[in-house]
């Protein structure tokens, strides 16, 4: 019985190596030294990475990791952390400045905007 014929060439081909490459404990060792739990690399070639690429890459830094200096300095300025984040993240503002920048009132912001507003239509001359 031929079960070859239901399947294109190329279809049959994919179809032989289903398994995923499985990094050697010395790999492991080298993506140890390199910050990288197993665990995540393991993760790393379920999701498709290549071996080398896995074991090699950094970890991604946590925001709060990165900035833990200016958190502490925004905390102190009365700055919560979903302001100084949405400033960095979103308004690309330089993280100390988004640190030591006071946080607006509703009117300073009213007043901020409106000013803004008024410029955008004179430039547009409407």
């Amino acid at each position: 019985m031929d079960l070859d014929r239901w399947y294109a060439e190329e279809e049959y081909a994919s179809t032989e190596n289903n398994y995923l490459p499985v990094p050697t404990w010395e790999q492991y060792e080298i993506a140890k030294n390199n910050g990288i739990s197993k665990c995540n690399v393991d993760q790393r070639i379920i999701r498709g990475w290549n071996i080398l690429k896995a074991i090699t890459r950094p970890v991604n830094e946590s925001f709060m990791k990165k900035y833990k200096k200016e958190l502490a300095i925004a905390e102190e300025n009365g700055i919560g952390y979903r302001l100084f984040r949405q400033r960095i993240k979103e308004s690309f503002w330089e993280p100390i400045e988004a640190a030591t920048v006071p946080r607006l009132t509703k009117k300073e912001a009213a007043e901020i905007s409106s000013r803004v507003r008024k410029k955008k239509v004179t430039r547009n001359g409407k």
